[in-house]
């Protein structure tokens, strides 16, 4: 069922020592034993949260029905965008909200810091081993921070709009300030470092800071505040399926939007297109983390070593335009999908990431610049 309401290095020599030994993890009695786990698993119930919108229903299609078939289990998956380290601090140590959820880099350092992750025993997650070493080395972290989040693959923003509106095919972050989409724009203002990133490409040249390096300086966030000050925005949106939402209404036309929610919406209605504009864009890696005071502790990794499996992450590559992270993933060959990276060293070079340990020391004072200079303009 679904409701609506990031990561380290670990190499093979690694993954053998969380996994207990060379020989522990190629293992005969694993947990994840199809046998022995549907007797273990039969009847048991687990809390998931993964991101909202087109994401999160093909999450609970392709891997929590398959994961109930599998193991007996009842996978419950709602929704969810930023808030989830804030509702897991917020409940009771031993009852938690949830007990498995997405989380990107900049969550995954918020709960590190508030003791909301339970670390990942790797010899329950044996898929591990095949999962390209580009997705561990992505938010720069030390290797034992990926004990708190399996990657699971890599998304990214891009533009998203209605062709039935616009004159013109954008091609520039710069198009959010051309005068026609004033009054149809929707920026995330949960996830508000992807729009900040939006204008810190428009100011690079002003500022000489390439490509998003101005968020990271006094100087270059107030370039980027005056730019965003610039903007009338229609929405402000808090999950990826309002965005979508609006889009379809047409209370908005024009969206920094990402890449799973408006490449499914673009496919089933033709009335809207993408792109990645010209100067680059910057994306995250969805990690997927087991809740700390969880009573499924061994349930949730059985499920994150579902969401590893070459087999289903190949099926979702045919219903979502992603990169997924696991080397024995087949990709769909649509060609629509060509853009995404088939090796280790394409996406290690095309995925560019924040640099999250700035952006969780500054989230604060990031956030009161945004609310005084922006959003209560």
């Amino acid at each position: 069922m679904i409701t609506t309401h990031t990561p380290g290095r670990i190499n093979r020599r690694q993954f053998l020592k969380y996994a207990g030994g060379a020989g522990a993890c190629v293992f005969a009695g694993s947990l994840l034993n199809s046998r022995a786990a549907l007797g273990q698993f039969a009847g048991k119930r687990l809390r998931v949260v993964g991101w909202s919108g087109p994401y999160a229903e093909d999450i609970q299609r392709v891997f929590g029905d398959s994961f109930e078939r599998k193991y007996g289990a009842k996978v419950e998956l709602r929704g969810g965008w930023i808030e989830m380290v804030d509702l897991i601090v917020a409940a009771p140590a031993n009852d938690p909200p949830f007990d498995l959820t997405v989380a990107d880099g900049q969550l995954l350092l918020r709960g590190m810091g508030e003791g909301t992750w339970l670390p990942i025993r790797y010899e329950n997650v044996t898929n591990a081993k095949d999962v390209f070493q580009a997705y561990w080395d992505f938010d720069k972290l030390d290797s034992r921070d990926s004990q708190y989040g399996a990657p699971f693959g890599f998304s990214h923003m891009l533009t998203g709009w209605n062709k039935e509106v616009f004159q013109f095919t954008p091609d520039s972050w710069h198009d959010y300030w051309r005068p026609e989409v004033q009054g149809t724009i929707a920026l995330d203002q949960g996830y508000w470092d992807f729009p900040v990133a939006a204008a810190a490409f428009h100011v690079a040249q002003a500022t000489g800071y390439p490509n998003i390096q101005s968020m990271y300086h006094a100087d270059g966030l107030d370039a980027i505040m005056k730019a965003m000050a610039e903007l009338d925005v229609a929405l402000w949106y808090g999950g990826g399926a309002d965005c979508v939402a609006a889009l379809e209404r047409g209370d908005v036309d024009f969206a920094e939007t990402y890449l799973q929610d408006i490449c499914t919406l673009s496919q089933r209605d033709p009335r809207f297109d993408y792109v990645i504009p010209k100067e680059g864009t910057v994306g995250y890696v969805d990690y997927y983390s087991v809740v700390r005071g969880t009573p499924e502790r061994d349930l949730a990794e059985a499920f994150i070593n579902h969401l590893l499996d070459p087999e289903f992450q190949s099926e979702f590559s045919r219903v979502q335009y992603y990169w997924l992270s696991n080397a024995k993933t087949v990709i769909d060959p649509d060609p629509r999908k060509a853009f995404i990276p088939r090796t280790n060293e394409e996406i290690a070079r095309l995925g560019l990431d924040f640099d999250q340990d700035y952006l969780v020391a500054n989230w604060s004072m990031i956030e009161e610049r945004l609310k005084r200079e922006v959003w209560n303009k």
